[in-house]
């Protein structure tokens, strides 16, 4: 449509259309179905400016037909901090918790939690560590929030060239707590879990009780939570990036709260959580004389358009010094002088692989180009652009059926496909490290069973998940007791306490187990 300005005050551009869609197809809570809340507009408050007054009046264009639309259930604007009553403004972003909505009566909603982050062609794989995820939500609800929404907790592929953004990558695993075969990934997602029903645990008096803070110096705070009834429910929070901090709350007992981390404390005298002690396991294992508009030329339909032209060098000594130059924010471009060209098709056919374990092709042989499954683009591959190898260490801070299937490789730089092939994602090792008073959650995927244990310590055990050691002591039945526990079953857990493995006293300071095990 010709004239239509998108995302501003233009007759021709309107979002009553897509409303009146969900609205007629009966999926508004106010109709029995499930959407409790609904968003007019994303994240416009970040590019509002570029607008000018077309912007602020499309903002209130925006509320004034949310409202008219009367679907029975609240309107949000996320990062709209000029949201226009009775829109509620929420918060997108890492931490939330010191965020403040634009009304007093408005709820403290935390609608986009970045989990992890996009992955980029050559960039390092973005990593969120399981403590620091835990203490943005920790610290949310520390802090009077009420919604934690968080993107993504699935993540997924960009199939065919569904990518967004520049340089956006096939994967878009986003570092959630499901990975993107839809697999555990833990620690993050059992340490989330953990999270999660220490929070409903709290949640009567969270959101009925009335809410104090104490300042206890040195960035730790005390947030005491008080019901109708008297109950209690507490958030101690040390904000300090570097200091861990020993907390005396008198006749509520003594705490040890890692820096940069949250301890709930259920009736607040009973520590349930730290953000920062993880006991959850973890698992090893694209014809003219200028280059043109692309997306536009091609309807989108195409990653790769072809240039040509022709060259006259009278002088042919002087081809060594020729240098071609080339204006264009493609991020790839292969240049050929008076030879083929070297892309290439590859077509072959393949058995399903057994089991219900996720599959995915592995291309390590292959160096650029676009893959096909049964006539499905299965998106871009680039093995050979590795990523920098000095990342983050291990210590970091914080279906339809076929009777054939057929994959089709097209292959930019000419690579050779014959160490391709098709692998199932799976964990074969699973590991913990639980706190003493933690829970012990061990479990296999796709209907395997724990089958050996092949470390278990219950006492001060060293080193991390594949390279486990035994500390300065150890319950002489450790390995033994877990055994009993957990051998031949699919998951096992049980309550990590120095009485169950025999161990008397407290002499020997706070205990941890840590244990290996083979599916």
């Amino acid at each position: 449509m010709t004239g239509i300005e998108l995302r501003t005050d233009n007759s021709k551009f309107s979002l009553q259309k897509i409303v009146d869609m969900v609205k007629e197809a009966n999926l508004f809570a106010s109709q029995g179905r499930p959407i409790i809340l609904a968003q007019i507009e994303n994240e416009y408050g970040n590019i509002m400016w570029g607008y000018g007054d077309a912007g602020k009046s499309y903002i209130k264009w925006c509320a004034q037909m949310a409202v008219a639309q009367n679907i029975g259930v609240p309107w949000i604007m996320c990062q709209q901090q000029d949201a226009p009553q009775p829109m509620m403004n929420t918060c997108n972003g890492y931490y939330c918790d010191n965020f403040q909505p634009n009304n007093p009566k408005s709820p403290k909603m935390f609608t986009e939690n970045w989990i992890g982050w996009f992955q980029k062609w050559g960039e390092r794989v973005p990593y969120s560590s399981a403590e620091d995820s835990a203490f943005s939500v920790a610290c949310l609800f520390q802090n009077g929030g009420v919604l934690n929404n968080y993107y993504m907790y699935h993540g997924g592929t960009n199939f065919g060239r569904t990518a967004g953004g520049p340089y956006i990558t096939t994967s878009y695993d986003y570092d959630a707590p499901l990975d993107e075969y839809g697999n555990l990934n833990q620690p993050k997602w059992g340490h989330l879990k953990q999270l999660h029903a220490v929070i409903k645990l709290g949640e009567k008096i969270l959101t009925n009780g009335t809410r104090s803070d104490k300042d206890l110096g040195n960035a730790v705070t005390l947030t005491t939570y008080t019901g109708d009834s008297g109950a209690r429910f507490c958030f101690l929070s040390n904000t300090n990036s570097n200091a861990d901090a020993s907390v005396d709350l008198k006749h509520d007992g003594k705490y040890s709260v890692p820096a940069w981390s949250v301890t709930i404390l259920d009736g607040c005298n009973k520590e349930v959580f730290n953000t920062a002690k993880v006991n959850s396991q973890t698992s090893g294992s694209l014809d003219a004389n200028q280059l043109l508009e692309q997306k536009e030329l091609t309807f989108d339909a195409s990653d790769y358009l072809w240039y040509m032209t022709n060259v006259d060098i009278n002088d042919t000594s002087i081809w060594s010094n020729a240098t071609l130059r080339v204006d264009t924010m493609g991020h790839t471009l292969h240049a050929y002088v008076n030879r083929s060209k070297p892309m290439t098709w590859y077509k072959a056919d393949f058995e399903a692989l057994y089991g219900t374990n996720p599959v995915v092709v592995d291309l390590q042989g292959l160096g650029k180009g676009h893959a096909w499954v049964n006539r499905h683009s299965i998106g871009r591959y680039w093995p050979s652009w590795i990523t920098a190898s000095n990342g983050c260490s291990d210590t970091c801070d914080y279906r339809g059926k076929y009777d054939k299937n057929t994959l089709v490789l097209f292959e930019e730089i000419g690579e050779n496909p014959q160490n391709d092939s098709f692998q199932t994602v799976t964990t074969g090792t699973v590991c913990a490290h639980v706190y003493e008073g933690a829970l012990l959650e061990l479990s296999c995927q796709g209907g395997q069973v724990i089958s050996q244990i092949q470390f278990a310590s219950f006492g001060n055990p060293k080193g991390k998940c594949g390279s486990f050691a035994q500390g300065s002591w150890e319950a002489i039945d450790s390995r033994s007791m877990v055994e009993a526990a957990c051998i031949g079953r699919s998951s096992c857990g049980f309550v990590v306490t120095k009485e169950s493995f025999s161990v008397a006293g407290a002499n020997n300071g706070p205990a941890r187990l840590a244990v290996q095990a083979t599916c």
